[in-house]
């Protein structure tokens, strides 16, 4: 797995949840962490808003993102680690009191990864 932005991990005081934040600069090249396919588009403040990020299902696990604009064209194709997937969103629009950042969610593993 890669680092999508290139980004150092952030950590927002008083705003905890699953996953990492990873800086960015709004309008960067987002990276495809894994490999896997992109099998669906995934608004995490609903239909209304701007904010959009992608689901991937892998060999190795399932992931969200969040906080950038995905290349809608890549719908349902199958993405290669560090492959361009999108532009990063500044989500400080949303919340003020955080920084840009790329959200990355590990939803599902394989537990052979990490155990030896």
């Amino acid at each position: 797995m890669i680092n999508p932005t290139g980004g150092k991990i952030r950590s927002d005081p008083g705003y905890e949840h699953r996953g990492l934040d990873l800086e960015c600069t709004p309008g960067q090249v987002v990276l495809s962490p894994i490999s896997g396919w992109f099998v669906r588009i995934a608004l995490p403040y609903g239909k209304a808003s701007p904010f959009e990020g992608i689901e991937i299902h892998g060999p190795e696990g399932k992931i969200k993102m969040f906080h950038f604009q995905p290349d809608i064209e890549l719908l349902g194709a199958y993405l290669e680690e560090g492959q361009p997937i999108g532009m990063a969103q500044d989500i400080s629009e949303k919340h003020t009191s955080c920084g840009p950042h790329v959200h990355l969610q590990i939803i599902e593993y394989d537990p052979e990864l990490i155990l030896f």
